[in-house]
């Protein structure tokens, strides 16, 4: 250091000085820094709460549009009615309607309808002129309160008394997806349409019984299954129809006359497998053309529904179009080509002098039909499946399920009506008391059969198969058919019986009744289990297996011993079932042996319905029987130690 700096005073006061205003500048410039801090983190909380503020904001609008969304679309959901109206509050309103949803909506609408709590919507929704036209005229020739009603919602003059039948008027659809109300059934001709399937369901047990005695297998199966498919398609589309459109008119009129006509026929020409099977007998053809000209019946209403049909023009259209293409349209060539090829076989019938033991060129025609039959069931199928791909809203036209219950129960009566024929009408009678045996247990039989077929049935319609899911529907139509097959076999084997007995020469064997009572054991079991898997179709696995088991106090599950028991009682039936033929060989005795096993299984169905529904009643019943055991088993006790008393003291 300079020493004459640093003994300089001035120059030392000019250091402090600057010291001190150094010092003075950081003091300034912390405080610089600490209000930048201060202001920084001002700015942070500022933005902070502004970010708040925006969301709040959001949330508030969004919540604001969302109420607004809720309010219009209940004000929309306030506007619809019917299925539009279910669908809507199940699902929403701009989702994908599936099957299901569409079968549960129209329980809910039955279940309101029924309750009462329904607003009549037939004058708010869009019912065109050429409807109201329709209602107008069915409402003034049924003359019932039903159709005055409806005239009344739809606020239209009622013309009862005054109404003519027009010459021409299209389909109206029953139920409409935006309508609460259902137009009633007007269906003057259903019970006189069955009976020509009573007279069908017979024909077919002679066939049947006929392709037995003649040891017919594959090619007996081809011509059963040929005439039977045809006709059951004829009978299930006609019901289908009806189910969902009316109409009152000529023109309609003389097209069910017509086919009626056609469907007589070719029920007339059903005969006995040794006529059916030659070429030289016309049957075949007439029976052919009668199906092709009944199928161009079909089409023609499908393509009149296309055009004309009167309700939901999306569904209507889409559901004919899609019927048209898939089903008729093919349906038909087929049994076009079937007519053609049962044309050339009886042209050269001459030339075929010698059939091929199990197929030949003669049976195409037939088996063109059963492969129909098969066909008819694969679309029926694949269209429910259909349900879970599309909106079921834009094509599929609503059918009236209680309507399908009752005329799938009324085909069910027909059948058996057909067993009954089979046992009083065969126009030869006998004597012998093993004729009379087989006639008395066989219609016992079919009236306990009836018992078990209706007490298959729900109480309540609203448990039935129909209103389940796609897979109680498909399932439930499949055991249909199979019943419909078994009560047909059942029929041909009464008849295989009792011919019999009435000739032994009759069948071309040494013991004609052989092959008819394992044909008879085969059917019987078929119908038997064929109810068993009805009623669980109804029921549900889940629910059927729930049964088993009962709940304690505690909450755990145990077996439900009285129906368990009866579970292996039925099984034990089965069994027997199956295995008939193997311990009694007679057919005067084994009539009456299954009508002891349908006994039985009607006894098991009543004990199930006492443990399941009447636990309380069948406790006191129990607690009864039990009381009068123990008071019986007390007085036998008293009265032999009274009795041993007297002997001691003798």
């Amino acid at each position: 250091m300079d020493p004459s700096t640093s003994t300089n005073p001035a120059a030392y006061d000019g250091a402090g000085e600057n010291d001190a205003y150094i010092a003075s500048l950081l003091d300034e410039l912390n405080e610089a820094r600490k209000k930048l801090r201060e202001k920084d983190s001002l700015l942070n909380e500022t933005q902070e709460r502004l970010l708040t503020l925006e969301e709040t904001v959001k949330q508030i609008t969004t919540t604001n549009e969302d109420e607004k969304a809720d309010d219009h679309t209940g004000q929309k959901i306030d506007h619809m009615h019917g299925l539009d109206r279910e669908l809507a509050q199940s699902i929403g309103i701009d989702s994908v309607a599936t099957y299901g949803h569409y079968v549960n909506a129209q329980r809910n609408l039955r279940f309101r309808r029924r309750s009462s709590a329904v607003i009549s919507a037939l004058s708010t929704t869009f019912r065109s002129e050429g409807e109201i036209g329709v209602i107008q005229h069915i409402a003034g020739r049924t003359h019932s309160a039903e159709w005055d009603e409806i005239c009344e919602d739809l606020d239209v003059k009622d013309v009862n008394g005054h109404a003519m039948t027009p010459l021409y008027s299209p389909p109206v659809q029953r139920q409409r997806y935006g309508d609460d109300k259902v137009l009633p059934h007007v269906g003057w001709g259903d019970l006189f349409f069955d009976l020509f399937f009573v007279g069908a369901a017979y024909n077919l047990g002679v066939l049947l019984k006929s392709i037995i005695v003649a040891d017919q297998g594959v090619r007996g199966c081809m011509y059963f299954f040929g005439s039977l498919g045809p006709l059951w398609a004829c009978w299930n589309n006609e019901t289908f129809y009806q189910s969902r459109y009316l109409t009152i008119d000529y023109c309609h009129r003389i097209t069910e006359v017509l086919r009626y006509i056609f469907v007589a026929f070719a029920i007339f020409n059903i005969t006995e497998f040794q006529n059916y099977y030659d070429p030289l007998n016309a049957n075949i053809l007439i029976y052919t053309l009668s199906m092709t000209l009944e199928q161009m019946m079909q089409l023609a209403l499908r393509v009149e529904l296309y055009f004309k049909g009167l309700g939901d023009d999306v569904p209507i259209k889409n559901h004919s179009l899609h019927e048209i293409k898939f089903r008729k349209l093919p349906f038909l060539a087929m049994y076009i080509a079937a007519f053609v090829v049962a044309a050339i076989s009886y042209s050269r019938a001459n030339e075929f002098t010698d059939r091929g033991k199990v197929w030949d060129f003669n049976d195409l025609p037939m088996t063109i039909t059963a492969v129909i039959y098969l066909l008819e069931l694969l679309y029926e199928f694949s269209w429910y499946q259909l349900g879970q791909i599309k909106d079921v809203r834009t094509y599929f036209v609503p059918v009236i399920v209680d309507y399908l219950i009752k005329r799938y129960g009324e085909f069910t009566l027909l059948l058996l009506g057909e067993c009954i024929l089979s046992l009083l009408g065969i126009g030869e009678t006998t004597t012998s008391k093993y004729y009379y045996m087989i006639v008395i247990f066989g219609i016992v039989t079919v009236i306990w059969l009836l018992f078990l077929i209706f007490e298959s049935e729900p109480s309540d319609a609203q448990a039935h198969a129909l209103w389940g899911n796609r897979w109680n529907t498909v399932c439930y139509i499949l055991l249909i058919q199979i019943i419909t097959i078994s009560l047909i076999g059942l029929g041909a084997s009464f008849k295989i019986f009792l011919h019999t007995v009435i000739d032994e020469n009759t069948l071309p064997y040494d013991d004609g009744r052989d092959i008819g009572i394992k044909f008879f054991v085969v059917v019987l079991s078929l119908v038997v289990v064929s109810l068993e898997l009805l009623n669980l179709c109804h029921v549900g696995i889940k629910r059927a297996v729930g049964h088993l088991f009962q709940t304690t106090e505690g909450g755990k599950r145990k077996l439900y011993w009285p129906v368990f028991v009866v579970a292996l009682i039925k099984v034990g039936i089965f069994l027997f079932c199956f295995t008939l033929n193997q311990w009694i060989h007679e057919a005067e005795h084994i009539v009456p042996a299954w009508c002891a096993v349908v006994v039985a299984l009607s006894i098991t169905r009543v004990v199930v319905y006492f443990s399941l529904h009447q636990q309380a009643l069948l406790k006191r019943t129990m607690e009864i029987v039990r009381q009068s055991v123990d008071s019986a088993t007390e007085t036998i006790r008293s009265r032999l130690a009274q009795n041993e008393a007297a002997t001691a003291s003798e």
